[in-house]
């Protein structure tokens, strides 16, 4: 007997049981809207039905976010032994017809839109005195006919499936009258032309024998009598359609021919170990071999056992092709059989559990022996390895499925996913690279793909993370300077109380929960990396002003810092957004690692191809690109320039004039580098040009949506192989001059020569998943000048591994918790790079300091463009003696209050013998910008003390007597040095 306990909140809707001689005595559940509910009066006294009422609960959830349905039966009154059916008002298809005259009364009410799994109550004075179904979403009613057995005449609130008759789909024959069928009589074996094997009848090709699907023959000519065991029932549609595997349960001794089939048709009394024949045609369905019953009946004829077959490769060959050199052909003999996936089957997380745009579903893609890299990853496009690998990856392919569609925030076959560990985050993760060991499933065809659904329940044993698994922070060697590069997954913050962006758009969290989750994600990733400069891409553009995207990110990690580790934000003083599009790059830098010497704007192509020029029935279009924001730093402590280029390449899933055939008019992707790659050339042309006119080390950071070999990133690294063209794009324009007219421009071999740090150093790394392929969009392309100074470089595997329920909206996930953990915070990984400027410094000697500084200095008086000597009094450091080689260190910038500069200098001064015993040093910083700025005094890498300093413009006087920092420091008292712990320790 299968009894359902009630949770709380059922238990409280529950009434003891009154009248209990009312109750739901039948249930249609047809085709085409024909449904039926009816009820029964089985005493002997006639019963008014005021306060009763038909209630629906939808997906069998208590508390659904969807409501109860209900349908008063006020005024109806039922006689001793009378029924009331009230039927569906656009009852149709077969049964349609006969159905409504069965009817008490026709409604179009949603208590008679009910599915499998919502269980149907009968109320009294809004309390449950009968119900038919389980809750929590289990499918119990197949598309069939119940009646209620005579021992079960009598309402009750312990649902239970054996009080029930399961008539075939549609039957009518007991509806209108208080009746209990009994048992069904036994089928008789209908008419059929041959005894067959699922062996025979799957064959050891690609489809059955009996079928030809090449020239469309997809049905066999003969009907056929099988024999097997039921491994699973499908009784309503979903993923699957309604029906049933079986499986021969000796195997027939041939290893290349599945043993395993689907049957297409009605369960009715199935369930699992039920030993059954079959009679139907083979039928090739898509590409899927099942049979075909149509009204046949399905005959009883015992029971048996089948254990789930492990996948192995074996030694079958189809079509001259080795199982060991085509793993589909392994796939394909198990078609419809209950297999498992073992750690020995070898079987990776290719893609965790996130939507599916093909089926439109939430699934999971598995690949044998290892991820699928994106053929452009690491061959060129079109080139024979490339081709192979997009082979390879299919014919690896296989998408983990549920046979019901998942609800939105349920993987339905690991109920623990997600779930939070008690810490504020969750062990129970699937991870892409994982080894699946101990999933069980059927073996299925669709969509052109194989897929596993899946039968059992998962939890996070069946996942081995080993050498992939989350960690707390990136695994990266330190280095003097770290500077990391983040897509943020579109950072909005105009809702929520910022300025507009050029488009007037919004890309990111539509509430507020889901943009406090976002910037908690964020945040805890970047403060986990803890770079020195970042390089950040798709923050909204929306300016530099209050509750702005980039001041937004940049308070909420300056909030959790100490001071010396805050980060300005670099601005072109003479740009408020950057660029026209709704998202734009930004950095942010610590002014006490390295100096802002200034910010640059390099503007990107725009592309104009003229409508004559068109394919016939495409419309023209124009095709833009976000601006780079370049800055220009020097690295505090010895000069070294390096010039940090944060990128945003146009995107993939774009529309340029070369993606379209100019016959057909279609888009075209023949290489698999997406769209607009010839468009994204000349964004790297255009790039490397305008960087080669700078002076320094470079970097090249940011998204460039482009894969390792694909064309741009062999432009700027000169690795097109001997005899590869690139082509840029034809009719681009830069701030309105022509860059390259009709034919483009075309390029092998180019003098830019960048490194590609990260694959050089980890050249199987990926930072980026996409359907089920990895690879790099997100860079850090060095000047081989900087190479010497390479510490590290990596992507921390924070987002592409992870599932996208992780991610910050929650307008797909359902109930699905959110973490303000780093993994899932964007779709793309940070890219870290690490490097090293400085010398190592060995400390000298102590000594003594005197008690006040001798012949010290005021500090000067500069205007705009000059030298600012700053003076520091080491007497009030409140210490007897310093050491030698200690640091002492003064910047100067024009940080607001929101952290924005357009500017920063910065020196650091290594403590002389001669320094410490005179008391003072003095510390130029040269050209320093116009108004407001903070001056910020730092010992040994901690502040003691910061001041405002109002910087005339050219040639102005400066007003006020000269603050030196001797000054200002013995205005601060002990107290407070040692409350901020930066000095005397």
């Amino acid at each position: 007997m299968n009894l359902f306990r009630y949770s709380a909140v059922m238990l409280a809707l529950i009434a003891p049981q009154v009248n209990a001689d009312v109750f739901i005595s039948q249930v249609v559940h047809a085709g085409s809207n024909s449904k039926a509910i009816e009820i029964a009066n089985s005493g002997d006294q006639a019963v008014e039905l005021k306060g009763y009422e038909l209630f629906t609960i939808r997906d069998g959830v208590a508390d659904h976010n969807k409501p109860y349905v209900a349908y008063a039966l006020d005024g109806v009154t039922l006689e001793s032994g009378e029924v009331w059916v009230l039927v569906r008002s656009d009852a149709g298809g077969t049964h349609g017809a006969e159905l409504k005259k069965k009817a008490s009364e026709l409604a179009n009410s949603q208590v008679l839109n009910f599915n499998g799994n919502d269980p149907i109550t009968l109320r009294k004075n809004g309390q449950i005195i009968d119900i038919v179904g389980e809750m929590n979403g289990v499918e119990f009613l197949p598309r069939e006919t119940w009646v209620r057995r005579e021992a079960a005449w009598h309402a009750q609130t312990d649902y239970s499936r054996g009080d029930w008759s399961a008539l075939k789909e549609g039957s009518i024959d007991y509806l209108g009258q208080l009746a209990d069928p009994g048992d069904e009589p036994e089928p008789v074996e209908p008419d059929f032309d041959q005894v067959a094997t699922i062996m025979e009848l799957q064959g050891e090709g690609f489809h059955s024998p009996y079928t030809d699907p090449d020239n469309y023959k997809f049905y066999s000519d003969e009907t056929f009598k099988v024999n097997g065991i039921v491994t699973y029932v499908q009784s309503s549609n979903g993923v699957l359609s309604r029906g049933f595997y079986i499986q021969d349960q000796q195997g027939g001794g041939n290893a290349c021919a599945s043993s395993g089939i689907f049957v297409h048709g009605a369960t009715t009394g199935l369930s699992v170990g039920d030993k059954v024949d079959v009679y139907g045609k083979v039928q090739e369905y898509y590409g899927a071999t099942q049979l075909s019953v149509g009204k046949n009946p399905i005959i009883k004829t015992g029971t048996g056992n089948i254990e789930p077959t492990a996948l192995r490769i074996g030694n079958c060959e189809v079509d001259g092709v080795a199982e060991k050199d085509n793993f589909e052909i392994t796939l394909e003999r198990h078609e419809g059989m209950w297999v498992k996936l073992d750690k020995d089957t070898d079987m990776k997380v290719a893609r965790t559990f996130g939507f599916d745009f093909g089926p439109f579903r939430n699934n999971m893609v598995a690949s044998y022996g290892a991820v699928n890299y994106h053929p452009n990853q690491k061959y060129a496009p079109g080139s024979e390895d490339a081709i192979a690998v997009s082979r390879s990856n299919k014919q690896r392919r296989l998408f983990i499925e549920s046979p019901k569609k998942a609800p939105n925030g349920v993987i339905p076959w690991y109920p623990e996913f997600g779930t939070d560990n008690g810490t504020g985050t969750t062990d129970d993760y699937i991870r892409v690279g994982a080894t699946i060991d101990g999933m069980e499933g059927f073996i299925g065809f669709s969509h052109d793909e194989y897929r596993l659904f899946v039968t059992n329940k998962a939890d996070a044993s069946f996942f081995n993370h080993e050498g992939i698994e989350r960690t707390e922070h990136p695994e990266v060697k330190e280095g003097d300077i770290k500077i990391g590069a983040f897509n943020v997954l579109n950072y909005f913050t105009s809702p929520f109380g910022g300025a507009s962006n050029p488009l007037e758009q919004n890309r990111g969290a539509d509430n507020g929960d889901d943009f406090q989750v976002q910037g908690d994600k964020l945040a805890a990733a970047m403060l986990a990396i803890d770079a020195d400069i970042w390089s950040f891409l798709e923050v909204e553009n929306n300016g530099y002003d209050y509750m702005s995207s980039i001041v937004e990110i940049t308070r909420r990690l300056n909030e959790q810092l100490p001071p010396e580790k805050h980060y300005a934000i670099m601005r072109h003083p003479e740009m408020k957004t950057v660029g026209t599009d709704a998202i734009s790059t930004k950095v942010i830098y610590r002014p006490t690692v390295v100096s802002l010497e200034r910010a640059e704007v390099i503007e990107m192509p725009a592309q104009h191809v003229p409508a004559r020029y068109w394919p016939e029935g495409v419309e023209a279009k124009s095709a833009f690109q976000r601006h780079s924001m370049t800055g220009v730093f020097t690295v505090n402590g010895n000069g070294e320039r390096l010039i940090l280029s944060s990128n945003h390449f146009k995107s993939k899933g774009s529309e340029c004039w070369e993606d379209h055939d100019m016959e057909t008019g279609e888009v075209v992707d023949a290489d698999e580098q997406g769209q607009c790659e010839n468009f994204r050339v000349s964004a790297a042309y255009t790039l490397a040009e305008a960087l080669d006119e700078l002076d320094g080390h470079k970097i090249i950071l940011g998204d460039l949506n482009s894969y390792a070999h694909e064309d741009p990133i062999m432009l700027l690294t000169n690795s097109a192989p001997e005899g590869y063209e690139i082509k840029a794009a034809r009719n681009t324009f830069l701030g309105g001059k022509e860059l390259h007219g009709n034919d483009g421009a075309l390029f092998n071999h180019t003098p830019y020569n960048y490194i590609d740090i990260i694959a050089k150093l980890h050249p199987d790394g990926f930072s980026y998943s996409y359907s089920d392929t990895v690879g790099n969009l997100d860079y850090a392309l060095i000047s081989p000048s900087l190479l010497p100074h390479v510490v590290d470089a990596t992507e921390w595997n924070i987002n592409s591994r992870e599932s996208t329920l992780f991610e910050y909206p929650t307008k797909n996930t359902g109930k699905f918790g959110k973490y303000d953990d780093p993994f899932r915070s964007s779709d793309h990984d940070p890219a870290i790079l690490t490097l090293d400027f400085l010398p190592s410094v060995k400390l000298g000697s102590k000594v003594q300091l005197p008690e006040s500084p001798i012949n010290m200095p005021s500090e000067n008086r500069p205007s705009e463009g000059e030298t600012f000597t700053a003076v520091v009094d080491l007497t009030l450091l409140n210490r007897a003696y310093l050491q030698v080689g200690e640091a002492v260190q003064v910047i100067i910038d024009d940080r607001n209050i929101y952290d924005v500069s357009t500017y920063s200098r910065s020196q650091i001064r290594r403590l002389s013998r001669a320094d410490i015993q005179r008391g003072w040093v003095s510390i130029d910083l040269v050209n320093v910008g116009a108004g407001e700025s903070r001056v910020t005094y730092l010992y040994n890498g901690q502040i003691v003390n910061d001041r405002q300093l109002m910087i005339k413009e050219k040639e102005a006087a400066y007003s006020g007597g000269a603050v030196n920092m001797l000054l200002l420091m013995a205005l601060a008292s002990l107290a407070y040095l040692r409350r901020r712990g930066q000095i005397g320790k």
